[in-house]
């Protein structure tokens, strides 16, 4: 019953890790894609941050790298509150002056430790515009079941 009630303490440092997501800034040609995460493994997507010179990038989530593309709203349709995937983001930032878009995916967002997946998973965003779109910061973090537990 002991062993039960341990694996139960999430995210406990002895079954889980924590990973972090840095990624460069870059830039996005148009039809072009950008990688963020290409995952095996267990977890969840605990907390990221995308920021963005254009609402029409794309942000993609496969969670089972199983070719099913689970997640795939623009911010603009996110922003709309069309987006399937509407429940998950955040928009904390929409400004067509600037242009400054920022997108989180956070804990609280979504009431649970995160967006789960398992066995292997990627996380891109896609460039829908003509022009290209700049992504000068994407940050985050990955909560992953340790090999063995």
């Amino acid at each position: 019953m002991e062993e039960l009630s341990d694996l139960m303490k999430f995210p406990s440092e002895e079954y889980w890790e924590w990973k972090p997501i840095v990624k460069e800034p870059g830039l996005i040609a148009p039809g072009s894609t950008y990688g963020i995460v290409d995952e095996k493994g267990c977890g969840y997507f605990f907390y990221c941050l995308i920021v963005s010179t254009s609402p029409d990038v794309k942000i993609c989530i496969d969670m089972y790298a199983d070719g099913v593309i689970e997640v795939k709203d623009t911010i603009k349709e996110l922003e709309q509150g069309g987006a399937s995937a509407s429940s998950i983001f955040k928009i904390c930032r929409y400004d067509d002056f600037t242009p400054i878009y920022v997108v989180e995916i956070a804990p609280g967002v979504t009431g649970f430790p995160g967006i789960p997946f398992r066995g292997y998973n990627k996380m891109w965003l896609e460039n829908t515009a003509k022009t290209p779109i700049y992504v000068p910061v994407v940050t985050g973090w990955l909560i992953k079941l340790k090999e063995g537990s």
